[in-house]
């Protein structure tokens, strides 16, 4: 990378660019072409300066906030067999999600979770 002079303005700029980005650090300072441990050392630098002052660095959310409204289509109750088919079939982990599927399970049951699951990630 190249080395560029920068005034402590100019990397107050840069810091609120970085953190208002909606990017990861790393991304951002990649693809803006600054060296990660120049920007911390300014970014820690720029901290301390602001302790006491009223205007603090702007931190972005460590997850953004997302809300969806999902329809859920509620089915039928079906008796549930209890003749050897209580055991998990399969089970599926994805985006902090965790379902079993039991054998015997309905096939409207395992369609609509299916479809929940792909909506959700």
């Amino acid at each position: 990378m190249e080395r560029i002079q920068r005034s402590e303005g100019e990397w107050a700029d840069i810091i609120r660019q970085c953190k208002s980005s909606g990017l990861s650090d790393e991304r951002w300072l990649k693809e803006n072409g600054i060296c990660p441990a120049t920007y911390y050392r300014h970014l820690k630098k720029f901290r301390n300066v602001q302790v006491g002052k009223s205007v603090p660095v702007p931190v972005k959310p460590a997850v953004p906030e997302s809300h969806e409204v999902i329809p859920l289509t509620i089915m039928e109750e079906k008796p549930v067999c209890v003749d050897g088919k209580d055991s998990v079939a399969a089970r599926i982990h994805t985006g902090g999600i965790a379902i079993d599927l039991y054998n015997g399970a309905d096939r409207e049951m395992i369609s609509s979770l299916l479809q929940m699951v792909v909506q959700l990630c």
